[in-house]
């Protein structure tokens, strides 16, 4: 589960509790990997351990990602990848939902 997830799951719990005291179920989120590097996007649910001599490119090209949507994925490493930090975990994949357009719909 992503920390976003987490975050609306503990939120619909409270909800549920306040409605119904009685029936409250109960999800658990998984703990994140740590350190975080500054700055990972809040929908990450795969992270890299950075190792020494690792740059951004690298990382992107090895889980198949653009080396720029790793740079949006954790904003801490900067827009040049001057701050990469080896020992801290990177983001390399989130959860999104695709919102499609239909042009046909409602007609």
């Amino acid at each position: 589960m992503t920390p976003l997830e987490c975050i609306m799951v503990l939120l619909a719990m409270a909800h549920a509790a306040v409605a119904s005291p009685r029936r409250i179920e109960t999800k658990e989120c998984t703990a994140l990997p740590q350190p975080l590097h500054p700055g990972v996007a809040i929908d990450c649910n795969t992270y890299y351990r950075v190792r020494p001599g690792d740059n951004c490119n690298g990382i992107a090209q090895e889980y198949g990602i653009a080396t720029m949507q790793f740079i949006i994925w954790n904003l801490g490493v900067g827009a040049r990848c001057t701050t990469l930090q080896p020992g801290f975990y990177a983001c390399v994949s989130v959860v999104r939902k695709v919102i499609g357009f239909n042009p046909y719909a409602g007609h």
